[in-house]
């Protein structure tokens, strides 16, 4: 378990709060270097909590992050949010190249996709469901949203935050079930060199009431 004390005693309210994960770190890291990572995406969010700061960064290291349950990796009432993929980890520290060490949000919670059941996948991948001012997502994937047949099923779901910033991100293998792979609401939408592949949602983006959408260098295949 990691001591809370020194990890709320190390920022302030003011400060940009940076937390580093790696799927091949020991348990027991505090997460506040590559020498001490944490060792999922659910650890880091159950442990921001606990922290005050102005904002809020995840630095993933190559691999392969799955939720615990349906509903995916929820981040809710924070003010600012950037995740970032990509990096060596415990092997290379901040050394950040998304082709060399590939970043992986995975729906596929049982790792059985292969053998065609996709019942069991998560139908929400990333929910930012109360997010103040921003979030910015760079260099990933996020892959294989899906569950039962005909339930709603959303890979990425932002909601009423001021800004959705989406940079190199990669969707793939999202199900045949209601939803959109992509759902906006209420803010301003900008994706850079992002790419749908063989998503076979009922919609791929389903943008309501937003501010604006702007899409640079974004590809939609299979």
């Amino acid at each position: 378990m990691v001591n809370l004390l020194p990890l709320v005693a190390a920022f302030g309210l003011g400060d940009h709060v940076i937390l580093f994960v790696d799927d091949d770190a020991p348990f027991g890291g505090d997460g506040l270097s590559w020498e001490h990572p944490l060792s999922s995406l659910q650890n880091a969010m159950d442990l921001v909590t606990f922290l005050p700061g102005s904002s809020y960064e995840f630095r993933l290291a190559g691999g392969r992050y799955t939720p615990l349950d349906d509903a995916g990796f929820v981040f809710s009432d924070l003010p600012d949010v950037t995740i970032r993929g990509g990096y060596a980890g415990v092997d290379g520290g901040d050394v950040q190249d998304p082709d060399l060490y590939p970043t992986v949000l995975d729906g596929d919670r049982l790792g059985n996709d292969d053998s065609g059941s996709y019942d069991d996948n998560a139908r929400f991948i990333l929910d930012f469901t109360a997010i103040a001012r921003a979030v910015t997502i760079e260099d990933l994937g996020i892959h294989n949203a899906g569950g039962v047949d005909g339930q709603l099923s959303v890979a990425l779901f932002g909601d009423g935050m001021d800004a959705l910033t989406l940079r190199n991100v990669t969707f793939d293998g999202c199900g045949e079930n209601k939803g959109a792979v992509l759902r906006a609401r209420r803010t301003l939408l900008t994706m850079e060199s992002c790419r749908f592949i063989d998503c076979r949602q009922e919609f791929i983006l389903e943008c309501l009431a937003v501010d604006s959408v702007a899409l640079v260098g974004t590809e939609f295949r299979g």
